[in-house]
């Protein structure tokens, strides 16, 4: 009765092996990138008053310190995003003019990339 047993556990486990539905076998995940991607948004929260109608933005590529200029702009908006590649660190240095003062405001961090499953 034992060998019996054995058996049919044996051919169950063939069975479901060389079944055609191999959904069971598989990352249930619908959310999940196929290829990671290479970009991501790196969003910029700017404050504009009265006195700073257009402001000067300049991101870096690394740290403020060691790391090479990406891109200058000029923005008028209290928020924008712009498309960087993925896993580095950007720095973002803005200039304001504040009672006839200028004044540079830094702020740094890394884009990455995660899963968000939504179940």
């Amino acid at each position: 009765m034992k060998r019996n047993s054995i058996f049919i556990v044996i051919v169950f486990l063939i069975s479901m092996i060389l079944s055609c539905d191999t959904s069971m076998w598989e990352n249930p995940c619908q959310n999940c990138y196929q290829d990671k991607p290479t970009e991501g948004i790196l969003a910029v929260n700017l404050s504009t008053g009265s006195q700073n109608k257009l402001l000067e933005v300049r991101i870096i590529r690394g740290r403020l310190e060691n790391g090479m200029e990406y891109l200058r702009d000029s923005i008028n908006t209290h928020y924008k995003e712009y498309w960087v590649e993925v896993g580095s660190y950007y720095t973002v240095e803005a200039h304001y003019l504040v009672d006839g003062k200028h004044y540079k405001v830094v702020d740094g961090d890394r884009v990455t990339v995660y899963l968000e499953v939504h179940a």
